[in-house]
């Protein structure tokens, strides 16, 4: 039996994290799927948020915000020396303010993660887009939801130096929408 708080560890994306300082911690009704093996994982889940309330046991799940996905991860499969992660989540909310104005949401990002180390380099490449739509209330609108992010980084370890310094160059790209 799990009895606290559990956090769905998703993989080290750039673009979702359980670390505090970029998130604002929320409970959850759901469920998730998981199978392990010695190469694979892969969640898959559904979950709706909880109403907080002040009183005991009185919390309800809420309707409003819908978010579900699915994550993989490879460890160096068919023997090629990395780590493969893809993913696809998506997210709806019956109401969320944008500065185009307030209506409902039905957001999607797709993506992938390559990591691994040749030698003495580490190197990280991860890829996302998100697609969906935007109905504006009041209005019979649809816009269409499309952005994309780039992340990439490559380092250099120098392991027979004191302290173990490490030597890196890092790019990220986030288009807006």
């Amino acid at each position: 039996m799990l009895d606290g708080r559990q956090e769905l560890w998703l993989g080290q994306t750039r673009w979702m994290a359980v670390r505090d300082p970029t998130n604002i911690r929320r409970s959850f009704d759901g469920a998730l799927f998981e199978y392990r093996d010695d190469t694979y994982i892969l969640r898959a889940f559904a979950a709706r948020p909880v109403a907080i309330y002040p009183g005991l046991f009185d919390d309800t799940t809420s309707t409003a915000e819908f978010f579900r996905g699915a994550y993989l991860r490879a460890k160096q499969p068919s023997g090629l020396p990395a780590t493969i992660d893809v993913y696809l989540l998506g997210r709806e909310q019956d109401s969320v303010t944008y500065a185009r104005g307030t209506g409902r949401e039905d957001r999607w990002t797709a993506g992938g993660r390559l990591a691994g180390k040749m030698a003495t380099l580490d190197y990280v490449i991860e890829g996302a887009n998100q697609f969906g739509t935007f109905n504006q209330l009041g209005t019979f609108s649809q816009a269409e939801i499309s952005a994309w992010g780039f992340y990439g980084q490559i380092s250099k370890r120098f392991d027979n130096v004191a302290l173990a310094p490490r030597l890196g160059l890092r790019t990220h790209y986030a288009s807006g929408d």
